[in-house]
């Protein structure tokens, strides 16, 4: 049970790190606070870790954090 309880942890702050992305304007990275994308670019690595997110998606959304 607890297993599930941090995938649906895990899931839900990848839907957060999603929905501040995909709204937010791109700024170049030298603008963004790069504590902030360090820490979730982070959290992304656990999740792909954890099998919940594949390579690919965690390689695209960390070029999409990194503005590259």
């Amino acid at each position: 049970m607890h297993v599930a309880v941090e995938i649906k942890k895990a899931i839900e702050n990848f839907k957060a790190i999603q929905k501040e992305t995909s709204s937010a304007p791109t700024v170049a990275p030298k603008e963004k606070n790069m504590n902030d994308v360090a820490d979730k670019i982070r959290e992304l690595k656990d999740l792909l870790d954890a099998g919940i997110l594949t390579q690919d998606e965690f390689d695209a959304k960390k070029k999409q954090l990194l503005g590259i």
